[in-house]
C-alpha cells in the first residue's frame, strides 16, 4: 500500500472514530429500553414501579409450561397489565399443544391466536415443546417443521404476526455439566435434567432440532421470526451470522445468554464487539428473567441484571463476570447500536407492541 493511501485510510478512520458517540454508566436511566423478553406471571406492579426508574419498558412472553400458570392466566395478567400500563407494557401469545393430534387442533389455534391479538398481543411464542417434547401417534417427536404447523404460520405472516421461536437450547445442553462453557446453563440443566440432552441420546439431536427451525426459515420467509435466546446459536458466531445473512426474515433475542456473549469476548473481544456492530439492526435485548408470587423482590433483582448487561453493552469497564467466573471487559458498543438493541428493533420486529 502507498503511503498516501495509508494516509487516506489512518485518516478516513480516525474521522469515522471521531463522529462516533458512546454512552456512559451514568446514562443508563436516561435512556429509554425495552426488556423483549420477561416471564411476568404475578398480578402486583411491583416490577413495573421498578421499570419506570430504570427507564424500561417491559413484553412479557406467555409460555406453556409445567411450572407456569396456565397460559389463559397468563394472558389475563398480561391484559390487565397492558390496559394500566399502555406505553410500557406488551405481551406475546403462545399456544397449546395438548390437543395436537385432535382435527380441529389447527382451527382451534389460529382462533385463539386471533382472539389473543385482538386482546393486544405483539406476537406469539412457540416452545421447546415442538422437537424435544411432543411425539405423535407413532412416538415420533413433532418438529417445529411439521406439516400442520404450516397453516398457523400462514395465518400469522398475513397478518403480521410476528413469531418468538424457542426451539432448541444452548449446545452445552448436549455437552456434560463439566464441560459447559456457562454457569447458569449448567445450574439450569443440573436443576432440569429433562432438558438435558447429554443424558438422552435417544432424543432429537441439536442439528435435527435447528435444521427444523431454519425450515421454517426458508419456506415461510413472509413470516418474522425472533429467535429466541440467539436463535440457540449462541455457541458460534459465525453460524449464526450465516443465518442472519441468509435469512432476511429473522431476528434474534439476547435473552439468558449474555453469559455467551462475555465468553466469546473473552476469547476473542474485537470479533464480538463487531458482530454485535454489524448486526446491530438483528439483535433485541431481553432477559428471559422471571416474576411470580414467590419473587416480591423481584424489582431489585431485575434491576441488578439490567444493570450490569448495560455496563457491558454500552461501557467498556471490566467486571467480574459471575457467567463465567472471569474478568470481562465490556464492549462499548456506539450509541446507535445501543438504541438498536435497547429499543428500536424490539419497535420493528414487534410492530403492535406500539411504545
Amino acid at each position: 500500500m502507498k503511503k498516501e493511501q495509508l494516509f487516506i485510510l489512518i485518516t478516513f478512520s480516525i474521522i469515522i472514530q471521531s463522529c462516533l458517540s458512546y454512552y456512559s454508566i451514568d446514562d443508563y436511566t436516561n435512556v429509554p429500553k425495552i426488556d423483549a423478553h420477561i416471564h411476568y406471571n404475578y398480578a402486583n406492579p411491583v416490577l413495573l414501579q421498578q421499570a419506570e426508574k430504570d427507564n424500561f419498558r417491559l413484553i412479557t412472553v406467555n409460555v406453556e409450561t409445567k411450572t407456569n400458570p396456565h397460559i389463559d392466566q397468563q394472558e389475563s395478567i398480561a391484559v390487565e397489565f397492558m390496559d394500566s400500563y399502555k406505553d410500557a407494557f406488551a405481551f406475546l401469545s403462545t399456544f397449546g399443544s395438548n390437543s395436537w393430534s385432535s382435527d380441529n387442533w389447527v382451527d382451534l389455534t389460529i382462533q385463539r391466536i386471533s382472539n389473543s391479538v385482538k386482546k393486544g398481543a405483539s406476537g406469539v411464542k412457540i416452545w421447546k415443546t415442538f422437537g424435544m417434547q411432543l411425539v405423535d401417534g407413532d412416538s415420533n417427536y413433532v418438529f417445529i417443521s411439521d406439516q400442520q404447523l404450516s397453516p398457523v404460520f400462514n395465518h400469522m405472516a398475513i397478518n403480521n404476526i410476528p413469531l418468538l421461536a424457542h426451539i432448541g437450547e444452548p449446545k452445552n445442553c448436549w455437552l456434560p455439566l463439566d464441560e459447559m462453557t456457562t454457569g447458569n446453563d449448567r445450574n439450569y440443566f443440573a436443576e432440569h435434567p429433562e432438558y438435558h440432552m447429554f443424558l438422552h441420546p435417544e432424543m432429537p439431536s441439536y442439528e435435527q432440532i435447528i435444521d427444523s427451525r431454519d425450515q421454517i426459515l426458508e419456506t415461510h420467509n413472509n413470516l418474522k421470526v425472533v429467535g429466541a435466546h440467539f436463535g440457540s446459536v449462541e455457541w458460534n458466531l459465525e453460524e449464526l451470522a450465516d443465518r442472519l445473512d441468509k435469512y432476511s426474515n429473522f431476528a434474534v433475542d439476547m435473552a439468558a445468554r449474555i453469559g455467551h456473549m462475555h465468553y466469546h469476548s473473552d476469547n476473542d473481544y474485537e470479533k464480538t464487539r463487531q458482530f454485535f456492530i454489524k448486526y446491530h439492526d438483528r439483535i433485541l435485548y431481553g432477559t428471559d428473567m422471571g416474576m411470580n408470587s414467590e419473587s416480591a423482590k423481584s424489582g431489585e433483582r431485575f434491576h441488578e441484571q439490567w444493570f450490569n448487561d448495560w455496563r457491558y453493552l454500552a461501557t467498556d469497564e471490566e467486571f467480574e463476570s459471575v457467567l463465567i467466573n472471569k474478568q470481562v471487559k465490556g464492549l462499548k458498543l456506539p450509541t446507535r447500536v445501543i438504541d438498536d438493541i435497547y429499543f428500536n428493533n424490539s419497535v420493528a420486529w414487534y410492530p403492535k407492541i406500539g411504545f
